[in-house]
Parts: C-alpha cells; sequence; structure tokens
C-alpha cells in the first residue's frame, strides 16, 4: 500500500494540483537475514541530499515505531533500503510522469526519542551503497592512462558501480602509485588535476541521473538553463490550470543565505589573480606563471568586481602576490608525464573558478521537483525590494543586480506533508555591470 502525502493537492485520478504533491510507493527494507519487509507506514518523513561535492546520495528517513519492529528484526546498521517515490503531474503539464527509485544501505542509527510507552522514534541515516565498499578498500598499485579512464575505471572495479557519465575529454596520458588511499579519495586526489579548458571538474552523484557523475565546469557552462524561477507576490492563473501548475513550480517561497559577497576572502584565494612557482627536480628548471582575471568563461557577462577600488594602486587581477602556489615536478620519473604535469599551469585558472563560484551564494526554497539535480544551470528573478502597492503592480520592477543565472550546487529534497527542496545556488559572475 502506497503512502500519499499532499493528499488535498491529489484529484482521484491521481493527477497533482501543485508540484509539492508525492507518492511514496514503496519502501523496502532488506534484513540481515534476507528478508524483505514493507516499512511505509513506519515513516514519517524523508530528507535527500545531494551536491556537487558529494559523490554520494544521503537519505535520512524518520521512523515511527509502535511495533518494536527494531528489536523483532534485530536492526543494527547496515541494512538495505529501496524507496520508490512518484508523481503523476497535472495532466495538462508540459511535465511527464517520472518517477524516483533509490537504492540506500543504512549507515547509522540515530536520534532516538522514548517520550511516550507506545511509540519509540529513530531515525535512519543512509548513504549510497559503494559507501560501504569505500571503506572497506584501500588502493595500493600503479596507475596509467588518462584521468577520466583512471575515475571509470576506479568507479566500475573498485566501487562496483556504473558511472552515469564519464566526462572523457582530458587526453593526456600520466602515471604514478596510488598511495594507500580509498576509491573515493583516489578520485578526489586525481581530480585535483583534472581539467578541462582551464576548467575544474566535479564528481557527484544524482537521484534523477541514476549514477556517478564526472564533469567539468567548462561542460555545466555549456548546458542550456534548465528553467526561470521567479521570486514575487503574486499569482497570474487559477489553481488547477495547466499555466498554474508551472508557475507554482517556479515560484521561490523563501531565499536566505549568507551572501557571500566578500572580496577580502577572494582575493586572497587567487579568484581575482595568483601566481604559480614550478621546479623540475629533474631538470632543475624553475618557473613562474602568472594569472589576471579576464574574460573567464562564467555564469553571467560581467565580472563580480570593481575596477574602480585598487589596492597599492592596483586592480583585483593585477594582484598577483595575492595567492601563491608551488608545485614539484619531475619530467624524468616516467616516460609519460607525472601527477602533477596538468597543473602547470591550469591550476591558477581552474582556482579562479573554483573560488569565483563563492562571490554570491544563496539558499531557496521551493516546491518539488523530480527533475532538478545539482549541476543544473537555472535564472532566478527577483522582484525589487518596495511597497506592498507596487509589488502587487503587474510587470513589477526586477531587481537586476541579484537576479541572473545560477547554478544549482546542492539539493536537500524534503518529503513530509508536501515534498520541498531547498536549493543552494552559487554564481561567479554579474549580469550587471559593477563599473557602468
Amino acid at each position: 500500500m502506497s503512502s500519499t502525502k499532499g493528499t488535498s493537492r491529489i484529484f482521484g485520478d491521481s493527477n497533482s494540483v501543485t508540484p509539492s504533491s508525492y507518492i511514496l510507493s514503496d519502501a523496502l527494507l532488506e534484513t540481515n537475514s534476507g528478508v524483505e519487509l514493507k516499512i511505509d507506514n513506519l515513516i514519517n518523513n524523508f530528507t535527500f541530499l545531494e551536491s556537487l561535492d558529494k559523490p554520494f546520495i544521503e537519505c535520512i528517513i524518520q521512523i515511527v515505531d509502535a511495533t518494536n519492529f527494531i528489536e523483532e528484526h534485530r536492526i543494527n546498521g547496515n541494512e538495505k533500503i529501496k524507496l520508490i517515490v512518484n508523481r503523476s503531474p497535472f495532466k495538462e503539464s508540459e511535465k511527464d510522469k517520472i518517477k524516483w527509485e533509490v537504492n540506500l544501505r543504512i549507515a547509522e542509527v540515530m536520534g532516538y526519542v522514548r517520550n511516550t510507552p507506545t511509540k519509540q522514534f529513530y531515525q535512519f541515516r543512509c548513504v549510497s551503497e559503494h559507501m560501504y565498499i569505500n571503506a572497506s578498500t584501500i588502493l595500493v598499485r600503479p596507475f596509467q592512462g588518462t584521468i577520466s579512464s583512471l575515475v571509470e575505471k576506479i568507479c566500475v572495479n573498485d566501487l562496483k558501480t556504473t558511472p552515469f557519465n564519464i566526462n572523457k575529454s582530458s587526453k593526456a596520458n600520466i602515471q604514478g602509485i596510488y598511495p594507500s588511499i580509498r576509491p573515493i579519495q583516489a578520485i578526489n586526489w586525481l581530480m585535483r588535476n583534472s581539467y578541462e579548458n582551464k576548467t575544474p571538474f566535479y564528481f557527484y552523484e544524482s537521484i534523477f541521473n541514476k549514477g556517478l557523475v564526472f564533469n567539468s565546469y567548462t561542460n555545466i557552462l555549456s548546458e542550456d538553463v534548465y528553467d526561470t524561477y521567479e521570486y514575487k507576490p503574486q499569482f497570474k492563473y487559477s489553481l488547477g490550470t495547466k499555466e498554474s501548475y508551472d508557475e507554482v513550480r517556479r515560484r521561490v517561497r523563501k531565499i536566505v543565505g549568507d551572501f557571500g559577497m566578500s572580496k577580502l576572502s577572494q582575493l586572497s584565494r587567487g579568484a581575482y589573480s595568483s601566481t604559480l612557482h614550478t621546479l623540475d627536480i629533474a631538470t632543475k628548471k624553475y618557473q613562474v606563471n602568472n594569472f589576471s582575471y579576464d574574460k573567464l568563461e562564467t555564469l553571467n557577462k560581467f565580472k563580480p568586481f570593481s575596477d574602480n577600488h585598487k589596492i597599492l594602486d592596483q586592480n583585483y587581477n593585477q594582484l598577483r602576490k595575492a595567492k601563491n602556489h608551488f608545485i614539484s615536478l619531475n619530467s624524468l620519473a616516467f616516460t609519460l608525464d607525472n601527477y602533477h604535469q596538468p597543473s602547470s599551469p591550469t591550476l591558477l585558472t581552474a582556482e579562479a573558478h573554483l573560488h569565483g563560484l563563492k562571490f554570491n551564494e544563496f539558499k531557496i526554497t521551493i516546491p518539488g521537483d523530480f527533475e532538478l539535480t545539482v549541476g543544473k544551470k537555472i535564472n532566478l528573478d527577483i522582484i525589487k525590494s518596495s511597497t506592498l502597492e507596487h509589488l502587487e503592480e503587474e510587470g513589477s520592477f526586477i531587481d537586476k543586480y541579484l537576479s541572473g543565472t545560477y547554478i544549482i550546487y546542492d539539493i536537500t529534497h524534503t518529503f513530509d506533508e508536501e515534498f520541498t527542496q531547498v536549493c543552494t545556488i552559487k554564481r561567479d559572475s554579474l549580469g550587471v555591470d559593477i563599473n557602468a
């Protein structure tokens, strides 16, 4: 028997009036003895977490146990969990029927509360199954090949999982030895020297894509904008229509965040200018490379700093001593390049991209969207702060400074009385010229 949330928003034919409705079609737990149990009647709510920084899916499931389930089935924190969640959007919507089927393993039983004799409360913290394999494996072996091919081999051969997408743009062959590290740590270690068009790579897992992704920032930037989300007070269409469904789906309920506009922090991390020092210990060749922010590939058109503010009579992109990097090379160690070679001098631009993305950050709360994933680009239209009378006017003015194109960096998918998402969105640039 499936569990339906947001019942008031679902028609008799299971078509949703609003995007925040969902159906927990199935929740199965496999015990250590191999017995499969339906636990949807025990689940009060659950939350999925995914991030560009996380090569796994995490899920927190709130359990309400009035049947002594944990003792009867000897739950101890490594059981398999399968959740099937779906929603049939309103029949006139452009969005098709979609379903999530997520296979996880319990990593921890936590948050135990007992304040009544008839019930006990606790949580299952679940993670992707390859995290158990990662925790029990160490890589101590030589490697040779392109970084993307090495990442794919670790995923398939060591983590025993089929990736959804491996960006194979890297062509240079490298050679070395894995220094007694776990598979995911080995991928992160390789990723530190992975670049495409002088942009860094991300290694993450997506629920919608059903697998691990190894992708470059330049490839993310080349994708089309997923959708435009709006923060404004009024609704134009009546509830129950196709237009209303899509209008509600794109409406931002809340915006919060640290904002993140800190030139002091970004300067010191090399977002605008930096220097790389390399020493080839085989040939004793010392070389210096400099980076100055000019025309980086970014989410928006305009750079995130002003040319009018100078430090020591220099613009931000001239302060090359703000951040120094040091790399030791050994050109004669192997017949191929060694581990550090791809970083010279690409590291400087890649670091500028990484820290540039911290220029502006928000958390937005929106109705649930089964197809929204980390790594997607979105447009955000934020209305100007003004009087209530002006805000209610049709065609109220958009705040062009805060609006623009952002990237979805992480998502907290919450399934409770309704399905909502809290998305951390970031950008590295502006849609308007600061100097204008």
